[in-house]
């Protein structure tokens, strides 16, 4: 069995020399055999283990039993633990979830916080094949798609599974053959629990009608997770060929086969923002393409079709503040996502480093031109603006008709003024009164960046 894990790591590449791991111990057979393994490893594998408890609190006095057990054994073996206590049916009732769903968040909480404090430290699950097995068929109930029935990713950012192709008895009997000691979770047994009941009463069930079903289970796991990576691989470099000014061509996405197309609006979702997306939110999204006019998602977004784009507004955007604000170079302010920097330059010096500029810097305008006090500000019913060397003036609401800038995103567009007059539309450049000429001396930079 050490082989087959070390198969594993190597597989997957789990593990390098220098890694500091954070080893998630239950106490139970698979986690005390997952350190076992792990730590036996460190000076072959030149890597550092630390194990990590989370005493749930659901249990009582086996709960404490658990904890004092796990203390023990690192201490014996002198391997590092750190211990949290959280009281998770409180917890879950609070958030109105069910316990196993906030044991789950608090846990893995906790071996992120200790990820960080170890200098991005892996963390170590113990799953098996065994739980592999157990949660392709809860997905299989759930009427889940390809991407539910790849089970268990060997690998997911920092977490690894180095015990993933081996099944639970595997496990049991290598820590008979080694003296490895484990406690027992009476809840194990207990079929209120659907993964229970799915362990004890549907598993060996199957096993009689195939006994290679674990790694029957394997096998497609491995396939599954192949294909997904290949047309989530697909549908991410046709969203990147969709991707415009506001949204993603719907003309583009609507002409790319339904496999492909339902995973990029749901990566296009998850990438403005939209979690817990369910079929029917796939479905809504698919008719946009078609038929057009827009939809609720989760996480308070709406998505929408614009001009032949596919866009996603979030509730914030939708209510955009108005604000003044006045600047006097060098200075910079924030104003909702968006941060504004104002700086001037000696025209000549710019010049010499246009290039190096022109990588940051969204408008470089005439500040002999501009006198008097600058403000920059929200539009106003009304305003007009004269953009450099087109010869006319407008209103603002027709330059953005023009431009197809959809409604909701004119209220976030600042425009500056210097005594009355617009001198710059975000989005849009200077004005006639704000170019550059041969003898200009000063300029005034205008650096506009997205935050956080």
């Amino acid at each position: 069995m050490k082989d087959k894990v070390l198969a594993t790591i190597a597989e997957h590449r789990m593990l390098s020399p220098g890694d500091t791991v954070i080893v998630a111990v239950s106490g139970g057979a698979d986690s005390m055999c997952l350190l076992s393994l792990l730590s036996g490893l460190q000076n072959e594998m030149k890597i550092r283990v630390i194990a990590a408890h989370m005493n749930h609190l659901l249990r009582g006095a086996e709960a404490d039993r658990d904890e004092l057990f796990v203390t023990d054994w690192c201490r014996q073996h002198e391997i590092p633990l750190q211990v949290e206590r959280k009281n998770i049916a409180g917890l879950a009732r609070a958030r109105r979830i069910g316990t196993e769903e906030c044991g789950r968040e608090e846990r893995y909480a906790f071996f992120r916080r200790l990820s960080q404090q170890f200098s991005a430290a892996k963390i170590a699950t113990a799953h098996t094949l065994s739980d592999q097995m157990e949660t392709v068929l809860l997905h299989l109930t759930r009427g889940s798609g390809s991407r539910g029935l790849c089970g268990i990713p060997p690998v997911r950012g920092n977490i690894i599974r180095p015990l993933l192709n081996c099944t639970r008895a595997e496990i049991e009997e290598y820590c008979r053959q080694n003296a490895i000691p484990y406690v027992l979770d009476v809840t194990n047994g207990d079929p209120s629990y659907a993964r229970n009941r799915i362990r004890l009463q549907v598993i060996p069930e199957l096993e009689k009608i195939n006994p290679g079903f674990s790694e029957a289970v394997r096998r497609m796991t491995g396939q599954m997770t192949a294909q997904e990576e290949y047309l989530t691989a697909r549908a991410e470099e046709t969203l990147q060929n969709a991707r415009q000014e506001y949204g993603y061509s719907v003309g583009m996405l609507s002409a790319v086969p339904a496999v492909i197309r339902l995973r990029c609006c749901r990566i296009a979702a998850e990438k403005n923002g939209v979690s817990d997306l369910e079929e029917r939110h796939l479905k809504q999204l698919d008719r946009l393409l078609f038929h057009g006019g827009r939809c609720s998602l989760p996480g308070e977004i709406t998505a929408d079709v614009f001009r032949s784009q596919l866009r996603f507004i979030s509730s914030g955007a939708l209510r955009s503040e108005s604000f003044r604000i006045p600047i006097t170079p060098p200075q910079t302010c924030r104003v909702g996502r968006k941060k504004y920097s104002f700086e001037t330059v000696d025209a000549k010096f710019f010049l010499e480093n246009r290039k190096v500029y022109k990588k940051f810097v969204s408008a470089a305008l005439n500040y002999d031109t501009i006198s008097g006090s600058i403000v920059l500000r929200s539009r106003l019913p009304g305003d007009t603006f004269q953009p450099a060397g087109r010869g006319v003036t407008k209103t603002l609401k027709k330059m953005f008709n023009e431009r197809g800038v959809p409604p909701e995103q004119r209220g976030q567009l600042a425009v500056m003024e210097s005594d009355g007059m617009i001198f710059w539309v975000e989005g849009f450049g200077g004005s006639e009164q704000a170019r550059l000429f041969p003898d200009t001396h000063k300029i005034l930079l205008i650096i506009v960046e997205e935050s956080e």
